[in-house]
């Protein structure tokens, strides 16, 4: 499944993670139902996706869905928050927890919040190896 987050500066959804785990059996034979029901011939105008993400069926991106992952990482296929120069943002390891059917497809994680959230993890990361550098002469107490 390709999911993706929407820019609201471009009124476009981007891509950032295919999933493949997260539900049982049942569950995905429930997300084909709903994927059925909004599939359409074609790539929908307002979706940015690399020609070797396409899916097998594209869909009117009305679901939402409730995606945790390890970190969010650069992808050069990506095209959530890409540029010309940059690329884009995906997740590393996305897992479908669940799906949020009182929202609309704008209520979605914006880039700019994926943006956030890189920036925020990036720094938490080199606070951390700052932090964890021993100090000459520093003893440790654990």
């Amino acid at each position: 499944m390709l999911v993706g987050v929407y820019n609201r500066s471009k009124d476009c959804f981007e891509t950032i993670a295919k999933i493949g785990t997260g539900l049982s059996d049942k569950e995905w034979q429930e997300q084909k139902k709903m994927c059925d029901r909004l599939m359409v011939p074609t790539k929908p105008k307002h979706v940015v996706c690399a020609k070797e993400l396409t899916p097998d069926v594209w869909v009117n991106p009305e679901i939402i869905c409730l995606i945790r992952a390890d970190e969010i990482t650069l992808s050069p296929l990506h095209s959530a928050g890409a540029t010309k120069t940059d690329n884009g943002f995906a997740l590393r390891f996305p897992r479908l927890m669940g799906y949020r059917p009182d929202k609309s497809a704008k209520d979605a994680t914006t880039v700019r919040e994926v943006e956030r959230l890189y920036e925020d993890q990036y720094n938490k990361k080199k606070q951390k190896k700052k932090t964890s550098k021993k100090v000459k002469g520093q003893k440790s107490i654990f």
